[in-house]
């Protein structure tokens, strides 16, 4: 299964990252290439890291519609939606207990691509 990774989308503006059908839609905290002061450093550092987190979360979404099919999936997480507040979706309670693990380089090399095959 193929997905495409969407960096900095410009319409997300009520959430940090999505998986719809084959894209994965990010908006990623920006970090600066030449940090001028000790502040934007750390900046850049948190940034980094949360930008990670996001791209971790996502991609355990992409992992459990690689395990059960898209429509399966979307169809489980809409009703579990109706059902649940957002932080009790059983898809997205996976996805927060597996966002802060590290990348592995697959994963890494996957968003320098820009694409994820699987």
């Amino acid at each position: 299964m193929r997905f495409w990774i969407v960096k900095n989308a410009w319409w997300m503006r009520w959430a940090d990252g999505m998986v719809i059908g084959p894209w994965v839609w990010l908006r990623f905290r920006k970090v600066r290439k030449n940090p001028m002061t000790e502040y934007q450093r750390r900046e850049g550092e948190q940034n980094v890291a949360w930008n990670q987190r996001i791209y971790r979360h996502e991609l355990e979404h992409v992992y459990q519609i690689v395990k059960v099919g898209r429509l399966k999936f979307y169809w489980r997480y809409l009703a579990d939606a109706v059902k649940n507040s957002y932080r009790k979706i059983p898809a997205e309670v996976e996805a927060y207990a597996h966002q802060n693990e590290p990348l592995t380089p697959k994963e890494v090399k996957w968003l320098a691509d820009g694409k994820i095959k699987v």
